[in-house]
This record gives C-alpha cells, structure tokens and sequence, in this order.
C-alpha cells in the first residue's frame, strides 16, 4: 500500500485496495494517467459475455470510440478468474496482427476491471449469419476462414505458442474493410514446450472436440477441430453435430457423426471439413495443408502469403498504446520519430559516401550539378541534426520523470529487502526450535526403537518355545498313533485267538486227584460248622450270666455290657470272616470241578 502511495504521489493512478490486474506499461513508465470511467461516454451496450458485459464508448478528449470489457470483480464467480484475467491482458499486449483485435489499455477500481480494445462497428459473425436470409457465398467463406486461419496459424507460431481454445462465431468480429478479428482471449493459454498437452475443460459445446469431452489431454489442434467445425456451419448454416440433448451431442461428437442430410456442400469442401474433423488429432491436418487444399486455392489467390508468424518485423511493434490526447506520453512518440529520422540520415550519408564522383573527361558541368546536389543534402542532413539534438534537450525532462520513479521503485524494494531479512532471521530461530524438537523427538523414537528390539527377541525366544513343543506334540501324536494301532492289532489277536482249542489241549488232571481233594474240602467244612455252633452255644451262655449281674450291680452291668458288646462283636465278625472265606473256597472248589466233568 505505501508503494502505491508512493507511486500516486509521482503519477496518477486510481486509488484501488484490492487490485486484480497489474498496472498499465504507458501509466508506470509516467506516460499518462491511469484512465477512469468518467473519461469515457457511453454510447451503448454491444454484448455480454462468460466473464463480464461489452460496451461500445467514446473518449471525452480524444472523441475515438473504443469497445470496453467491463469486468465485475464482486461477483462469486469472478473471484477465481483473476489469474485468467491476467493472461488475458498479458496475451492481447502481445498480439499485432490484423486479424486480431487489439487491446490499447486497461485499468480498474474498486468494483470492476476494465479492457479498452478496438472498437468495430459491424457486430460479430454470429449476428450476420442469423439476419441474412439466404447462406453466405463461398467465395465470401473461404475469404473469412483464410483471414481466421491466419490469425490462427499467427498465434500457433508465437513464442511459446498460444491456444484460443474458444474460437465460434460469437468471437469473431467484422471490419468496415470486410475482413474479420479473432477475440475473447479468456480461455487462451500458453503451449510451453513441444508436446505439453493442456487439461483445462473448457469452451462452447458444439464446438468441442472430442478431445477436451474426454478430457485426455489437448494442444493446437483443438483449434484445428473448431475451424473445421465453424467451415461447416458457414456452408450448410447449422452445425455438424446435432442432438436433442447435451449427453447424445457429446456421444455424437465423440463417435464422430457428422449429419450431411440436406446439405448443399461441393466435393471441395466435403473433402476439407472430413479432412479437420477427425477423432485422433494427430490426423488432422496442419493449417498450412488446410490453406494450401484445393477449396482454398479456388476462391482465393495466393492464400499462403497471408500465414503470418508471430517473429515477423513488419507486426513486431511496441505494445504501449496512448489513449489520453493531452497526456505528456506523446513525447514518446515523437522521440520514435525522431529515432526513425536519425536512422534515415545516417541510411543517406552512407549512400552518398559510396557515390562515385571522380571526374569525367569531356563532362565537367555534370560532375558540378553532383557536387551542388551532395552539398544540398549536407545542408538538410545538418539541418535534422540540430533539430534532433532540440528534441533530445526536451526529452531531459521526461527522463527525469522516469528516473525519480526508478527512485521510488528503489526504495520500495530495499523496505521489502529490510522485511526479507526481519522474516529470514525470525524463521532462523524458528529453525532452531524446531530442530531441538526434531532431536528429542529423535532421542524418544531411539528408546522406542530399543524397547521395541527387546520385545522383538522376547516374541523370537517365545516362538521358538512354541515351536518346540508343536514339535513335542507332534512326537506324542506320532506315539499314540502307535500305540492305537497296536492295540487295534492286539484286538484282532484276540479276536482270532482260539481259545477253547487252547483249553481243550491243556493236560487234564486225573479222577482219583480229584476225589481226594473233594473229601478233604468236605471234612474243613464240616469242622468249621461245628466251631461256629460252640461259639454260638458259648454267647448264649455269657448273655445269660450278665443279666443276673444286672441285677446285682448296676455298674458291673455297664462295664459287663462294654466289654461283652466288645467281645460279641469281635466273634461276629470273626465268624462273618470266616464264613466268607469258606464260601469263597466252596464256590472255587465247586467251580474247578465243573471245569474238571
């Protein structure tokens, strides 16, 4: 802001807070003021457009007619176009051709951008192909396209090359001579190196090429494709894509479609327009083969002189335009003039300088009109001379002006230098911060890192327990599977062993053996009887006594009854015991003589 300030203090420029556009070459270099609204009269509205509306204006000083370009710079939708707006500028002070239009100034305020252009009277193409009744010649078309296809072929030879990108006949302008300009550079870019491909979506659908539709990528002959699409609707009226809706007119455009139905177009043409409207755009032909194609070399004569690159001298000019009449900037051109002028002088002095005027003999008077002749233009030459170095001496003042501005522009810069170095030492210190964080952030990521290898071998030495005893495990499958099948196999023995073979061959004991362990059995028996029917007979007794005692003694009676109760016990058991293991006996004794008969 106190640049500006600066700057307003010295030359005068609009108070602007929020600029979108760099300031005019003419204003900075102290040329003229920055222009206002207020010097220009409007006269009507011309069109409106993507970005903003176009109206045709008339300079209060001046009394030239313009076409302004007002942008609105609060509207949403323009706040993201500022970059596009730049270029825009930056592409249209490049361009000098006669098919394009140019572009004498711009400037803003605080609401909205404006773009000083060329002003021509008779409207767009679009307007002059909807009022005529019947089509256009063919002649008068291949007359507009040669003059489109040169400024085409003008920006495509630019260093580094430009694109349209939105070439239609909205944006074609026509001239009181009957020739035509390419405008509306808003979605133009730049080409910066052999095989970049742009990827921007943008454009006017029906002249879209497929493409931009399928978005992989376009350069140069995305313009290649539009031409060929408006030579179309020049000779037939309509467009050659059409559709009932935009998703069928994409599909069309893609496929590559083309409606010839009811068209009255010669094989010239026909053959050009399927020539450029191609689905590769590597088959599409350049604009040198299109100018050079037969449609064009019948209606037009010689029409490759009128390609024009963009390096040639005769449309390299200077792109500061004067559009005050009044300001101190025609000085400027003067100071052209007079440049032009001393490069004349000096062109004559060498000619003269080469001249041969030695003497003739017999021919003296002659050679006296040569020497008249040179010393009259000496004096002319002297003449210019004195008059240019007066221009010269005029011209100190403006030099002035532009030096205490190179002044200003110092300054600025070593105030923005001092702030440079204010941030770069703060940053430093920052850096200094930042980098004791990065080391302990380090350090502690180093502790993690140990901690984590510690737990990496304890899970190491964990898996190699685990593995042995899978493997453990694995031996105990195997034995038990051994074990299963032996037992399985002993199962089948035993199922297959003969057993009562086995008895039937065991040697038999004899009979008298036999009845004589039979006899003893019997006797024990017997004996073992008689014993229990005495200790019977023997309780009985003793029950019999020690209930007389009760009688006498009741004390005795309870050690009596505690000590036969004890002894009655004892007895039964015993004789259970006993009685038992008799049993036991008599039922194997029984059991071994069934075996034995």
């Amino acid at each position: 802001m106190k640049n500006l300030e600066n700057l307003n203090s010295k030359i005068k420029i609009n108070s602007v807070t929020n600029r979108f556009l760099p300031i005019n070459k003419s204003v900075l270099n102290g040329l003229e003021p920055e222009p206002k609204l207020s010097d220009f009269e409007m006269i009507k509205p011309i069109g409106k457009g993507s970005f903003g509306n176009v109206i045709h204006v008339r300079h209060k000083q001046t009394m030239v007619e313009y076409a302004i370009k007002i942008i609105n710079k609060q509207d949403k939708a323009n706040l993201g176009g500022k970059p596009y707006f730049r270029r825009e500028i930056e592409i249209m002070y490049k361009l000098h051709h006669p098919n394009c239009v140019k572009l004498y100034g711009h400037f803003e305020d605080e609401n909205c951008c404006y773009f000083i252009m060329e002003y021509l009277p008779n409207g767009n193409l679009y307007h002059f192909m909807k009022t005529r009744k019947k089509l256009i010649e063919t002649s008068h078309v291949a007359s507009i396209m040669k003059d489109l296809i040169s400024a085409v072929y003008y920006l495509h030879n630019m260093i580094p090359p430009i694109i349209h990108r939105d070439i239609k006949p909205e944006n074609i302008l026509l001239s009181e001579n009957g020739t035509i300009k390419l405008t509306d550079f808003g979605w133009s870019n730049y080409i910066e190196y052999s095989g970049e491909e742009r990827m921007t979506f943008c454009g006017t659908p029906l002249y879209l090429a497929p493409e931009m539709l399928m978005r992989t990528g376009h350069d140069c002959n995305v313009d290649i494709w539009c031409i060929g699409v408006l030579l179309f609707e020049l000779l037939s009226g309509r467009p050659p894509f059409i559709a009932k809706d935009k998703p069928t007119l994409m599909e069309n455009i893609i496929k590559g479609k083309i409606n010839w139905s009811n068209i009255n177009i010669d094989d010239d043409g026909k053959n050009l327009i399927e020539m450029i409207l191609k689905k590769d755009p590597k088959m599409r032909p350049s604009l040198k083969e299109i100018i050079n194609h037969r449609f064009f070399k019948k209606y037009c004569k010689n029409p490759e002189e009128f390609l024009i690159k963009g390096n040639d001298d005769m449309y390299l000019n200077d792109n500061i335009y004067i559009i005050s009449k009044d300001s101190p900037n025609m000085k400027y051109y003067d100071k052209k003039k007079n440049e032009n002028n001393v490069r004349n002088v000096n062109q004559r002095k060498r000619v003269i300088s080469k001249r041969d005027i030695s003497p003739v003999p017999g021919k003296r008077p002659y050679l006296d009109k040569i020497k008249n002749n040179n010393n009259n233009n000496i004096n002319t030459i002297d003449n210019d001379i004195e008059e240019l170095k007066k221009s010269k001496n005029s011209n100190k003042d403006s030099n002035k002006h532009s030096s205490s501005i190179l002044q200003i522009e110092l300054s600025s810069l070593k105030k923005n230098y001092e702030n440079l170095t204010s941030t770069i030492s703060l940053l430093e210190k920052e850096s200094i911060k930042n980098f004791e964080l990065i080391e302990n952030h380090k350090n502690y990521i180093s502790k993690l890192e140990k901690e984590n290898e510690i737990k990496e071998k304890e899970i190491k030495k964990k898996d190699l327990e685990i593995n042995r005893l899978k493997e453990k495990s694995k031996k105990n499958e195997n034995h038990i599977l051994k074990l299963q099948l032996k037992i399985e196999n002993l199962k089948k023995e035993i199922n297959s062993f003969p057993m009562r073979e086995k008895v039937n061959q065991r040697p038999r004991t004899p009979d008298n053996v036999l009845y004589k362990k039979k006899n003893v059995n019997t006797n024990t028996i017997h004996q073992l009887s008689t014993n229990i029917n005495i200790s019977t007979n023997q309780i009985l007794k003793n029950s019999k006594i020690i209930k007389i005692d009760d009688k006498l003694s009741p004390k005795r009676n309870r050690n009596n009854q505690l000590r036969m109760s004890k002894s009655t016990s004892n007895i039964i058991n015993y004789g259970k015991n006993r009685n038992d293991t008799f049993d036991r006996k008599i039922n194997r004794i029984n059991g071994i003589l069934k075996n034995d008969y």
